[in-house]
């Protein structure tokens, strides 16, 4: 966990230059995959949409009236 907050303060992204970790996805919603810090560590991904989907329809009427 020190190495990715190292490599996180030191080249803006946790997987670092040297490799040597369990690569860490960027999060992309709305299928956002992410980094399960547990052992073993495996990569997994998880589907946002249905929760945001009524935020994005209230701000689309505070932005774009």
């Amino acid at each position: 966990m020190i190495r990715y907050w190292s490599n996180m303060a030191a080249f803006g992204d946790p997987n670092g230059r040297s490799g040597g970790l369990p690569y860490w996805p960027a999060f992309k919603p709305p299928n956002g995959a992410y980094l399960s810090i547990d052992v073993p560590q495996p990569s997994a991904a998880v589907n946002l949409a249905p929760r945001c989907s009524v935020w994005d329809a209230y701000l689309d009427t505070l932005w774009f009236p």
